[in-house]
């Protein structure tokens, strides 16, 4: 960001038409250089902020005054913000001079006057060649004080009031005579009191630049509610800051669920005691995640609070986020299959659903799925038919791999089965028996391991030698991450 100094196109060429009159072309060039150095050794480093305000200037008590006289007065007074900056502060303020304007600060001057002892009367003018009556104006006592203050707080002040005095008449305030420079001098000398007006008003405002982010928890569930507190609210040295101050907060993944929002920032004031308590709500996620709250500063002081925008991020926190993932699921099992040897058919097809448990309070996360299947078999042998169903008890365990690089997982191998029986149909030569009976599941691949996303599930198939294909799903019904 790049310095800037501002001045209203109409008083910029005032004082430098009064700078030419008074002194010359040679006086311009200098002050123009000056003016151009200046702007390109202020470049702003990463540890300043640059923050424009406006200042302008306001004089009470001129009524009755020329009006060549009041621009005069008011002249002097801007002139004084042509070396307006600080040396030591690398973003000068931007000044504009515009006397109707709503300004953030003003020089607030008064003109008093004191009559003196010496009467008023008329004159005859000789100096023509013939008489001309003329009026001398009364000579006066002026004292001239200025403030350098924030009309938008109280009218707090940041410096002054300060004064000059000088004893003359109305006329003294000509522009370009010998009085009327005078008194012009009078004025930028005590608009030097004032300054600078960059390391005044910042020292001021109190800017914040640090502060202290500390959530009600670390580590958050899917969806929960917690209270963020924002203590310690700081300026550059260390002083809390103004409490008309904003600071404004970007959560990465939750919402904030106080404050006045402004797109992605949420909006707060400093306030009395240089803190702020934020409520927080976690996003509806399915996975592991990290919540990364930052905090911003702002230039903004004089806007409504949905219209304040960031500056500088002067801190950020993280919150880790347990994904929504329901301590129970279910996992569907299917399975076909079809073994033939020479006149020997048999084709069996089940299914079921088992339910599997989530141990969250162990590391890693612990699953266990106990569950019963059916199965239909159908088949012959020579002329013989038969067909029939029975059940089995499978059993499985596994754990979540929580990861935060990649997607977390759900792995889970089968630890056993159990043959709970069935019913059998034995069809020969027009003869039809039952037959309760036993038939084991088909085999699995004990040392198969199936892997699912966390966030989604999704489903898992594949064949084992002798002509069986396997099917798992699990459907965790887990809605996608959302900031808002």
């Amino acid at each position: 960001k790049s310095a800037k100094l501002k001045v209203d196109n109409e008083h910029y060429f005032e004082i430098i038409d009064s700078m030419k009159k008074e002194n010359g072309m040679k006086r311009i060039w200098t002050s123009l250089f000056i003016l151009v150095a200046y702007s390109l050794t202020t470049t702003a480093s990463l540890a300043d902020i640059c923050c424009n305000r406006t200042v302008s200037s306001r004089i009470k008590g001129i009524d009755g005054i020329a009006p060549s006289d009041i621009r005069l007065l008011y002249k002097a007074v801007d002139s004084g913000f042509i070396y307006h900056g600080s040396r030591e502060l690398d973003c000068p303020l931007s000044v504009e001079m515009n006397i109707g304007s709503d300004p953030d600060y003003l020089i607030d001057c008064s003109l008093e006057t004191m009559n003196s002892d010496q009467q008023c009367r008329s004159y005859i003018d000789f100096s023509g060649g013939g008489g001309e009556w003329k009026y001398r104006p009364c000579e006066h006592y002026y004292i001239f004080r200025a403030s350098l203050i924030d009309p938008h707080h109280g009218n707090a002040v940041l410096t002054g009031p300060h004064h000059v005095s000088w004893h003359g008449t109305i006329h003294d305030f000509t522009p370009y005579d010998n009085s009327g420079y005078r008194i012009r001098s009078l004025l930028k000398e005590l608009i030097q009191y004032l300054r600078p007006f960059d390391d005044k008003i910042y020292d001021y405002e109190r800017t914040p630049r640090l502060c202290e982010i500390d959530p009600e928890k670390d580590e958050v569930e899917s969806k929960e509610t917690i209270t963020i507190h924002i203590r310690n609210i700081v300026d550059h040295q260390n002083r809390p800051s103004k409490d008309f101050q904003s600071i404004l907060l970007k959560p990465k993944l939750g919402k904030i669920k106080n404050g006045v929002q402004h797109g992605a920032y949420y909006v707060f004031k400093v306030g009395s005691q240089a803190s702020v308590d934020v409520i927080y709500e976690a996003p509806d996620i399915c996975d592991l995640d990290t919540e990364i709250i930052e905090v911003y500063n702002s230039c903004y002081l004089n806007l409504p609070m949905s219209s304040v925008l960031p500056e500088e991020k002067i801190q950020q926190s993280k919150i880790k986020i347990k994904p929504k993932t329901p301590e129970r699921f279910k996992m569907k099992y299917h399975h076909t299959m079809t073994l033939q040897y020479g006149q020997f058919l048999l084709k069996s097809t089940g299914k079921g659903k088992i339910p599997c448990t989530i141990n969250w309070q162990e590391t890693p996360p612990s699953i266990k799925c106990d569950g019963r299947v059916t199965a239909d078999w159908k088949g012959h042998a020579g002329s013989c038919k038969f067909d029939g169903d029975s059940s089995f008890g499978l059993h499985y365990k596994g754990h979540v791999k929580l990861t935060e690089d990649s997607p977390s997982k759900i792995i889970i191998e089968k630890t056993g089965d159990d043959e709970l029986g069935g019913n059998f149909n034995i069809i020969c030569s027009g003869i039809t028996q039952k037959v309760p009976a036993d038939f084991p599941i088909p085999a699995l691949e004990e040392d198969r391991k199936l892997e699912f996303d966390l966030k989604s599930g999704g489903t898992k198939s594949f064949t084992v030698p002798g002509g069986t294909t396997y099917s798992y799903n699990i459907d965790l019904k887990c809605k996608k991450k959302a900031n808002k």
